[in-house]
């Protein structure tokens, strides 16, 4: 199953310390669960199902398995037909979307009572999060939704019971994470966006005044889209 992490360049750029557990004891410290991997000796490839926990064919171990960019089939061999192709890819994407629940979703930040809920993922949840303890404080009804997982998209969490205003906070000038929210909110998103630099915590607290208010948000750059 590929697995693709989405990474920004404060991420690329930055320091920080990562524990790597060496032993048993380090990896119980840290809380992870460590699973020995099993191998699926055949004569079928990979599974034809889109079941949890059926090992796939590895490399080694006698298996025969072969590495290759191609599609395999059922049976290990490489194959151009489209039909094998389509069979494949959907297994692995019906696979991941039944499971959706076991995927961790998103971090929700104040967003119960919340009039204006930021929207960000990577890099800049970190200052979303720093602006709604800051915009609680002066007194805004300031939310936050730290996204975990963007595939599939958390949709549920943005079915709202009552109207809230949404703001994409992202690291690009163009707006990307913006019109997925739009898709799954039903509605109009603003975005916040700024190009190798954070924004700063006041500069979010006041566009959550602004949007809590009525009032569209000040673009600096005449090349920026506010609103989608």
């Amino acid at each position: 199953m590929p697995i693709t992490l989405l990474a920004d360049q404060i991420v690329i750029d930055g320091w920080e310390t990562l524990p790597l557990p060496e032993t048993s004891a380090d990896a119980d410290a840290l809380g992870l669960r460590v699973a020995e991997r099993k191998a699926h000796p055949g004569p079928d490839f990979y599974p034809t199902t889109a079941d949890l926990d059926v090992s796939p064919v590895v490399l080694g171990r006698n298996t025969g398995a072969a590495c290759s960019d191609w599609t395999p089939t059922e049976e290990g061999f490489d194959t151009e037909e489209v039909e094998a192709q389509h069979k494949h890819a959907w297994r692995l994407i019906y696979k991941v979307c039944n499971n959706r629940h076991l995927l961790p979703r998103a971090e929700e930040i104040e967003v119960a009572d919340a009039d204006v809920i930021f929207v960000a993922y990577g890099s800049p949840s970190r200052v979303v999060k720093s602006a709604v303890r800051e915009a609680r404080r002066q007194g805004l009804k300031a939310g936050a939704l730290r996204l975990r997982t963007l595939w599939p998209f958390p949709d549920e969490i943005f079915h709202r019971q009552r109207p809230v205003k949404w703001l994409s906070v992202e690291l690009n000038y163009d707006g990307q994470l913006v019109r997925e929210i739009q898709r799954a909110g039903g509605g109009g998103a603003h975005f916040l966006g700024r190009c190798g630099e954070l924004p700063g915590v006041a500069e979010l607290v006041e566009a959550a005044r602004s949007l809590s208010a009525g009032r569209p948000l000040t673009v600096s750059d005449p090349f920026a889209k506010e609103a989608w």
